[in-house]
């Protein structure tokens, strides 16, 4: 064999090589991608128009029931009826160039994942949130999210990226005050207020406990100076 036919038989072996990594990396690629969680069953979504039976019969008249009280009270609310909650609610949102749809979210001891399908440009992957939220000392919520993945591939920084992006385009400081600070809080994954609006009634988040399959909030009404429980927050 002559130099050049060497040389070109170990260009063709590099050239081959090269192409054989490319291609077992693109393999791994997709079937990281393709990870599906076990715990991602998603219900099916129910003909547009209609509202969860179990947030207008059962969750919203035992909350309303209760802050009318005045007093601190336990809302338990159990995973099945959230992932009824989200399929009658949540439907397809279209973000830029993706797609997501089919949210869920599955309560673990201290600890829940959050779940729903990410569609771009043809390819469809599970993003999972892992978190273990609690209420610390000084009242404050800190969110401990712990992991953000696409399939099985950790997409953290770009998963905060994007939902910035969509914060930014969708909620104004000056008319979602309240939802804006939330939403800082989870995307910094630093503690904030858990005081929120729900129609006139103002409540703040004391504590909260997760459980296989169920989520225990500990909620306190706030009032104000006359103890009405209104749209003050303190």
């Amino acid at each position: 064999m002559t130099p050049n036919e060497k040389r070109k038989s170990v260009g063709l072996k590099i050239g081959f090589g090269s192409a054989l990594f490319l291609l077992a990396l693109i393999a791994v690629a997709m079937i990281l991608l393709g990870h599906t969680p076990g715990d991602y069953l998603p219900m099916a979504i129910p003909p547009s128009g209609q509202v969860s039976p179990y947030l207008t019969h059962n969750l919203g008249p035992e909350f309303f029931n209760a802050v009318q009280v005045g007093q601190p009270f336990d809302l338990a609310i159990e995973q099945q009826y959230v992932n009824e909650i989200f399929a009658f609610a949540a439907g397809r949102l279209e973000l830029e160039e993706m797609t997501l749809s089919s949210p869920m979210v599955a309560f673990h001891p201290g600890s829940f994942v959050f779940m729903m399908t990410v569609e771009l440009k043809g390819v469809s992957s599970v993003l999972s949130v892992t978190a273990q939220p609690a209420v610390d000392e000084i009242g404050r919520l800190n969110p401990n999210i712990r992991s953000v993945t696409l399939g099985a591939i950790p997409v953290t920084e770009m998963a905060k990226g994007i939902a910035r992006r969509y914060a930014e385009q969708y909620l104004s400081a000056e008319t979602d005050d309240e939802i804006v600070s939330v939403v800082n809080g989870i995307l910094n994954n630093q503690p904030f207020e858990p005081v929120i609006k729900i129609t006139k009634y103002t409540v703040r988040l004391r504590g909260l406990t997760l459980e296989a399959g169920r989520l225990i909030l500990r909620v306190e009404p706030v009032t104000d100076k006359r103890g009405i429980t209104g749209p003050r927050v303190p």
